[in-house]
């Protein structure tokens, strides 16, 4: 791989991704909705390998005629890593029409790469549709579905699918890849997890969570390691869990981070039963992605700062 277009580039990931990539000389062209002075990455505003077009993906198809005018070729060594993803706030809320225009734009990236002649397409799943997939195989007459992500789950599971079999029908090799929750050391994002770790590192109460699955971590610069080994020496039909590979429920993770960070454990967090997973821990296995491209993820630091 000398060359990779990114899509989604400004986002917590995929910026991750463009900086790894960068970092080992590829020449990359960065597509993100966002402008570059606005987003993740305006600290590389300069960097001689990196061209960023703002170019929404509902627009992709625009994309070779882009690349033309500014006389950017792709040629037989390029990747296509597909990382955008919107709902309407964050990336799993929003309407069924919200998620799954997804699904449209997702499809629609696989036969942008093919015409441009890039030799991979790498999409960017998420675990949640391993949820989906086990959840219809034999939970949905038994129990609830165990968050409020089920439209974001099956438009991912429909955007794997469609992107699967177009890839085969246009002779692109194509990666798919489920990815864990990513970790940041600054703990900038304000979500979830990023708000507990805040409060555990100012050694402040927090409500428990009330999910009991099984989730794994990884951080944010191995993950974009990750991404540009799959580039180099990921499998064509391959589908990999990007993690690094030891699940554990939010309870145990948020217990580990606290004694790690402050040496003692949280007191409120009792470890839920086990009964109700509708994940095992063998759905967070990462030997394939390890064996293929010789690299294995380790548990993100716990060792966060105050903020």
């Amino acid at each position: 791989m000398k060359k990779a277009i990114v899509t989604g580039s400004t986002g917590l990931i995929a910026s991750g991704v463009v900086e790894c990539l960068l970092a080992n000389n590829i020449d990359v062209i960065a597509l993100g909705r966002r402008d570059l002075k606005d987003s993740r990455l305006k600290h590389l505003n300069n960097h001689s390998n990196l061209t960023y077009l703002q170019l929404e993906m509902s627009e992709i198809e625009k994309l070779p005629e882009l690349l033309k005018d500014i006389n950017w070729s792709p040629a037989s060594d390029c990747v296509f890593y597909h990382f955008a993803w919107s709902g309407s706030e964050r990336l799993a809320d929003g309407s069924i029409q919200n998620q799954f225009n997804n699904v449209t734009y997702s499809s629609n990236a696989v036969s942008v790469a093919q015409e441009l002649g890039c030799n991979k397409f790498i999409n960017a799943g998420s675990q949640e549709e391993r949820f989906i997939d086990r959840y219809l195989e034999s939970y949905w007459t038994e129990q609830p579905y165990h968050s409020n992500m089920g439209v974001y789950g099956s438009a991912k599971v429909s955007a794997r699918d469609m992107c699967l079999l177009l890839a085969y029908l246009k002779k692109i090799d194509y990666i798919h890849t489920r990815i864990s929750i990513i970790v940041e050391k600054n703990l900038e994002t304000n979500n979830y997890i990023n708000s507990v770790l805040r409060k555990i590192a100012n050694q402040e109460d927090f409500d428990a969570p009330l999910n009991t699955q099984l989730f794994d971590f990884i951080s944010k610069e191995e993950c974009g390691e990750v991404y540009y080994r799959l580039g180099n020496s990921g499998k064509n039909k391959s589908d990999y869990f990007v993690g690094c590979g030891n699940p554990m429920t939010l309870h145990e993770f948020f217990n580990e981070c606290s004694v790690k960070t402050n040496g003692e454990g949280v007191d409120q967090l009792n470890i839920p039963s086990s009964n109700n997973w509708i994940l095992k821990k063998e759905d967070f296995d990462n030997t394939d992605l390890v064996n293929d491209i010789d690299f294995k993820p380790t548990s993100p630091s716990f060792n966060f700062n105050a903020q």
